[in-house]
């Protein structure tokens, strides 16, 4: 069995259950103020697993108590069926600083010496903790196969580790209700004001596209009539229009700190924003295309192509598909209007469906999650280059070694033994550093690339002169800047990259989609209406990455993750994270998702994950049987809109709304939606989080650094038979001499 089943199954069931009640009660321990990573062992974790290992009903077993924290950190242990704490010594998490200093391995996420203390042991021991993290690294690394005979012992120690799971999941439960769910309410000022200027620049933007008044006119389920109806498949025809080359991407590394950019000045240039009632005349590094009801080159893909009923983004489908039992609240604008066709004389109906409308209540995870898509793409694109300098370009960095800089999708730079697959590239040209701020290729020069020859001898000039030289260095002549000129280009060197001046424009894809019923399901008992979609998609860059010794090199969408608990491992993907991916790999076929996992309350990248279609189809099947009804909400919503007449609409949902939504259209004397009200101001809902749970199946660097698999405590004891064997009882001499007497 697959060692994600059964943690799902583990997950759901009454230890999960127990956990999560037992997680939420107070302590009864106190806790140390001054100590900001101090973590308790109180009372809730006491009852947990009393509850857990107290399975037979009998309520007579003795249970020691835990000790105060004066004492030292302790640790609790079952010993024939009596759980019994002792001390413990915890396990530090060096600082960054300390790491790059005497060159250990760093962990992103831990800014401060941090103890993680363990309340159990493993049922495993340290080797089979090895074997079991070696076959991780082996299976979900994709360096290559397992044999028969390493098959069955990783399937036997799964099977063992997912006993643990329930156990570990309650611990991390406890620190993020008692100790971890601020950060999730951490945010630095600059990113705060810049994503409230953002809110404001977007919903100015809509205040001028869309009407302000409408009033409420139908409602429309967003899940068909029957449930066993047959469902709903999207299968592709053509592509009819490609504007764009992809941008080129490379993976940061994860040797050394690497953070987000946070600057707010920064951040302006790469988007600018309306401050003060100004409008936009900066030109901004990521070009911001129009909405589908007002690009040109829908239209011109209307005059082409005949056979289209609804032209969507792919924003537009993830709202309506990602329905997360009902909760979530979005307003998308609906354009119902006439178009002529090729021959310019007859017309034909179509319905646009933009992107969705800004909300009116952001919390501060959800700004973060904004700063994110922004910051992590710029990351991608730009490398190492982590600020902008004054001119409006990316800080160049030297060319690194070639040993270092090496990147391994998925765990970053995880270490195997008896399999180097950082030195084992057979290909010299393969061996180059991926973390160059943009590295130039001598064969071809990439679009939009500005090599200013003159400039960049003047900066090598600059720099290695004195400080008591003037920055402004008078003119030279020709023939001296010639000479200067011919020796850089002699001695190979190539002048500083800058694109930062250059527009970043995007790569779209205009294809056509048709959405239909499955013509292969027996209950089908009349005919189903075909919708012919027109999607627009947004390809965000080429990446070069690489998968063992292999290079690859494929157009991927970026797709952000925050995480809270770096210390314990990666978290689970939620099932709304999981449909909005599978979405955009499915609109936009032959791409791969890049999955960039960032710690939100430090802005540090944790790990990056390259993955296709078919990886995350097995994790959303994991979470729901039901993949294949993906896009029966989509189908449902279509058929209503395309039968509305010619006007402008908003589909709005709410979450008391449940599994309707309400179409709202244009009326001058509307009342029930007004969008200027609606965006009048920028309201804050700060929500706690659910617990983010640990992925069992995700290595990160914690894991890396003393080989433990995710999910599980630290190793037991190797002396396992003898420290849990009961001691014998001391017989005494005439019970001795009479068992001598029987035997004889």
């Amino acid at each position: 069995m697959d060692p994600r089943q059964l943690y799902n199954n583990l997950q759901h069931g009454a230890s999960s259950q127990s956990m999560i009640n037992n997680g939420c009660q107070g302590s009864s321990h106190s806790v140390k103020e001054n100590k900001q990573d101090a973590y308790i062992l109180g009372a809730d974790v006491e009852e947990y697993f009393h509850s857990l290992f107290n399975r037979s009903g009998n309520s007579h077993r003795n249970i020691v108590s835990i000790p105060d924290n004066d004492k030292g950190p302790v640790a609790l242990k079952l010993i024939e069926s009596e759980l019994v704490s002792f001390i413990e010594q915890p396990i530090k998490i060096p600082s960054p600083l300390q790491l790059v200093q005497s060159k250990e391995m760093y962990v992103p996420g831990v800014k401060e010496n941090t103890s993680v203390l363990f309340p159990s042991f493993s049922s495993l021991n340290v080797k089979e903790q090895y074997h079991l993290y070696r076959y991780y690294c082996l299976k979900f690394q994709r360096l290559r196969e397992l044999n028969d005979a390493e098959a069955a012992d990783f399937k036997e120690l799964c099977t063992r580790a997912s006993k643990d799971y329930p156990a570990f999941q309650a611990f991390v439960h406890s620190q993020w209700i008692h100790h971890h769910y601020k950060r999730c309410l951490e945010i630095l000022p600059g990113v705060q004001l810049y994503i409230n200027q953002l809110w404001r620049t977007r919903a100015e933007q809509c205040l001028q596209w869309y009407p302000d008044f409408y009033k409420s006119s139908i409602e429309i389920p967003l899940a068909l009539n029957d449930p066993n109806e047959a469902w709903t498949i999207m299968e592709p025809l053509k592509e009819i229009l490609r504007k764009g080359t992809p941008t080129k991407m490379f993976l940061p590394s994860l040797k050394k700190p690497f953070e987000l950019i946070t600057d707010y000045t920064d951040l302006c240039k790469i988007i600018p924003v309306c401050t003060d009632g100004k409008t936009l005349t900066e030109e901004p590094i990521f070009h911001q295309i129009l909405p589908v009801s007002l690009d040109p080159n829908v239209d011109y893909c209307l005059r082409t192509e005949e056979n289209i009923d609804v032209v969507i983004t792919s924003s537009g489908i993830k709202s309506i598909v990602d329905i997360d039992d009902f909760k979530k609240e979005w307003g998308l604008p609906v354009t119902v209007k006439n178009v002529l066709l090729k021959n310019g004389e007859t017309s034909k109906k179509i319905v646009i469906v933009d992107k969705k409308i800004p909300p009116a209540c952001l919390s501060v995870h959800d700004k973060k999650v904004w700063h994110a898509k922004i910051a992590t793409k710029w990351a991608l694109i730009f490398g190492g280059a982590s600020h902008l300098v004054e001119h409006g370009h990316p800080v160049a960095e030297t060319k690194p070694k070639l040993k270092q800089e090496r990147q391994i999708t998925h765990y970053g730079d995880l270490e195997i033994d008896n399999y180097n697959a950082l030195e084992n590239d057979p290909r010299p040209e393969q061996r180059r550093g991926l973390n160059c701020g943009n590295p130039v290729s001598d064969e071809k020069k990439e679009e939009g690339e500005i090599l200013d020859i003159e400039e960049f001898f003047e900066s090598v000039d600059i720099r290695s002169s004195s400080s008591s030289v003037p920055t402004c260095a008078p003119q030279e002549d020709k023939s001296n800047l010639e000479e200067r000129r011919q020796e850089g280009l002699d001695s190979g060197s190539l002048p500083v990259r800058r694109s930062g001046l250059k527009t970043i424009r995007p790569c779209n894809k205009y294809m056509l989609w048709q959405l239909q019923k499955n013509k292969h399901f027996n209950m089908m008992k009349h005919d189903q209406r075909t919708v012919n979609i027109l999607v627009r998609t947004r390809i965000d860059g080429n990446l070069t990455h690489y998968i063992g010794s292999n290079r690859y090199t494929n157009d991927v969408h970026v797709s952000p993750k925050l995480e809270y608990q770096p210390e314990y491992g990666a978290s689970i993907m939620n099932h709304s994270q999981l449909v909005r991916e599978y979405v955009d790999l499915y609109i936009r076929p032959n791409t791969k998702l890049a999955r960039v996992r960032t710690v939100g309350h430090t802005r540090e990248v944790m790990l990056h994950e390259v993955r296709s279609m078919q990886d995350v189809r097995e994790s959303l099947i994991t979470r729901t049987k039901a993949i294949h009804k993906v896009f029966d909400p989509l189908y449902a919503v279509l058929t209503k809109l395309i039968d509305l007449p010619v006007g402008k609409y908003i589909l709005r949902h709410k979450a008391k709304m449940g599994a309707f939504t309400n179409l709202l259209v244009e009326d001058a004397k509307g009342n029930n939606f007004i969008m200027s009200n609606f965006f009048y101001e920028l309201r804050t809902n700060d929500v706690a989080l659910p617990p983010p749970y640990v992925d069992p199946l995700v290595l990160t660097k914690v894991h890396a650094l003393d080989k433990r698999p995710p999910g599980l405590f630290k190793p037991c004891p190797t002396h396992k038979s003898r420290f849990f064997k009961k001691p014998n009882k001391l017989t005494s001499k005439k019970g001795k001499k009479w068992k001598k007497k029987n035997a004889n």
